[in-house]
């Protein structure tokens, strides 16, 4: 990896937009948050708080919006002396990722967490319930997902983006992670690796930037609504660029980042351009922890190479280009995932993720924020299983609190091993491709995240020689009686071992064919004994001393990990 760094530089705004925002938005003096800002693991149920350095002038407005369930979230603000809080009407969705806003007359402050998952082992098994998708005329390939509740009954319903002109369709869910039939239609995808879902209007249900929602999943488009670029292959985002409590839309092109300002009540202003090369596709987030939304570009230059920029907001949707990084080469435009954000150390800044397009072993590349949003490459994670990566998600999965990486293509998990390092990968059994589109979520509000996946369909020139595309659900195994006694069953000792003397392991009964496997924690190979009844015994001479990830593995069984240091 190379790093290159550009003196920062406003980006060319016009008059208008310097007019539209000449009140800049003035920092708070913020002395505590609940949860904490980039939170990994925030309580579902509690209040969302925030304590100023003073009191301040006029009574705070709290409010905390979701892009998955319910928009701007219904509940109740208190305010008394320094503090402001905010109880919400019903619990947020397991690792769904909120951002809050408090506005006084005298500035704002936005952060943003992510509410907790429980019970999920990090297990899936075969597809649950499988959605074929309808046919057009020239076929129908999957390429994008989304899940969010649509018509607000609490569970999260899919929309599929489809190849070309076809209409993006939205499909409910029942409660128990299955979908009915195709419920509307809208718009085209024209390819767009991402939905842009929000609250644009402010009436607690989710909508698109040209559609709005009805509450019940009816979409009506928008008279005079921004003209999106067609044929781009980046996506759109609706956030909060100025802190006053709407959602903007931001969005770029092959040359240009776009920015129109919601008016408050869904209406966008004429997007004002800001000429950027390849700006690529964007993820919002407080990468400098100043209280603002900044944006991590993913593009490059006519695709012969990966560029990964900061752009950081003056706090009035202003914003400076801050660092560019050579990122992953990536073969296509189309095969560009947004940038991938989470604190995967958890020191309390967010760190950053992209995926390898197709790159032998190469499968992802992280990076370590250090607070004022400078990057350093953390760790290339690597497969045995080469393939083609277009999209990821950043959950936790298996619900100890801290951010799991899982890659579409061969549906692979790389269960966080903490500090920000990545393990080997555990692969979705039965094998499945998922190059469409992956996304984690609770399909059915048990607390642990789910896995849905679509399947490209293929097209070769009309109905009779289509392929149809389909999604996948794939539910999380909760952790039971019998599941968390199975992994209790592996006993180690002695840990931490001296380098050269003999590691125990016990099972609580035989393991057929199976194996005990030694890696460092960035998952390379160390040593393996085959498993020998219920008790195995693993000899540690030459393995130097550090921290190693030892796994007991077996044919169709999840593999139980580990973590073991060496003296």
């Amino acid at each position: 990896m190379h790093f290159y760094h550009h003196t920062p530089v406003a980006l060319f705004l016009s008059c208008a937009w310097l007019l539209a925002t000449n009140s800049v938005a003035q920092s708070l003096q913020v002395s505590n948050l609940s949860p904490a800002r980039h939170a990994s693991a925030a309580s579902r149920t509690s209040a969302v708080g925030v304590t100023f350095g003073q009191s301040p002038a006029g009574t705070p407005t709290l409010a905390v919006f979701s892009q998955q369930a319910g928009g701007r979230k219904a509940g109740t603000t208190s305010s008394v002396g320094t503090t402001a809080a905010f109880v919400p009407q019903v619990p947020f969705k397991a690792g769904e990722l909120l951002t809050a806003t408090v506005t006084t007359p005298s500035g704002r402050h936005m952060w943003q967490f992510t509410a907790a998952t429980t019970g999920g082992t990090g297990t899936f098994g075969g597809a649950s319930f499988t959605l074929p998708l309808t046919p057009y005329p020239y076929g129908v390939i999957a390429v994008n997902l989304a899940v969010a509740d649509m018509n607000g009954d609490n569970y999260l319903d899919v929309i599929v983006g489809e190849m070309g002109t076809n209409p993006s369709g939205l499909y409910l869910n029942n409660g128990r992670g299955q979908l009915g039939s195709r419920f509307a239609s809208f718009g085209a995808s024209t390819t767009v690796p991402s939905f842009a879902l929000g609250d644009v209007d402010g009436d607690g249900d989710l909508d698109l930037p040209s559609f709005r929602n009805d509450g019940t999943g009816r979409f009506t488009q928008v008279v005079g609504s921004p003209i999106l670029p067609l044929g781009s292959s980046y996506n759109r985002l609706l956030v909060d660029t100025d802190g006053d409590s709407d959602l903007d839309l931001v969005y770029t092109s092959l040359n240009a980042l776009y920015v129109a300002p919601n008016s408050g009540t869904g209406v966008f202003a004429t997007p004002t351009s800001l000429i950027v090369p390849e700006p690529g596709n964007l993820t919002a987030t407080d990468l400098d922890n100043d209280g603002d939304l900044d944006l991590l570009g993913y593009g490059g230059s006519g695709g012969n190479g990966g560029l990964l920029r900061t752009f950081f907001n003056g706090g009035n949707g202003l914003f400076t280009l801050g660092a560019t990084y050579a990122a992953p080469t990536t073969a296509e435009l189309t095969a560009r995932t947004p940038p991938i954000t989470g604190d995967i150390d958890g020191d309390g800044d967010v760190d950053v993720l992209l995926p390898y397009y197709l790159d032998g072993s190469r499968v992802a590349v992280s990076w370590l924020n250090d607070g004022t949003g400078q990057l350093t490459v953390n760790q290339t994670i690597t497969s045995t299983r080469p393939i083609m990566c277009t999209s990821a998600s950043l959950a936790d999965v298996d619900s100890d609190g801290d951010l799991d990486l899982l890659l579409n293509g061969a549906s692979r998990i790389h269960v966080n091993l903490g500090q920000g390092i990545f393990g080997p990968a555990t692969y979705l059994q039965p094998a499945t491709s998922s190059d469409g589109g992956l996304v984690l979520a609770d399909m059915n509000n048990d607390g642990a995240l789910d896995l849905v996946t679509a399947q490209p369909g293929l097209s070769s020139g009309g109905p009779n020689n289509s392929t149809l595309g389909y999604v996948k659900i794939h539910l999380n195994e909760v952790v039971t009686a019998t599941s968390s006694a199975v992994a209790q069953a592996l006993s180690v000792w002695p840990n931490p071992v001296a380098s050269g003397a003999s590691l125990q392991i016990k099972l609580q009964q035989p393991v057929p064919a199976g194996r005990v496997v030694l890696r460092t924690l960035l998952g390379q190979f160390v040593q393996e004994q085959a498993t020998i009844g219920r008790s195995t015994e693993l000899i540690t001479s030459g393995v130097a001393p550090g921290m190693y990830l030892l796994s007991v593995e077996a044919p169709g069984q999840p593999a139980v990990m580990r973590r073991i240091c060496v003296q």
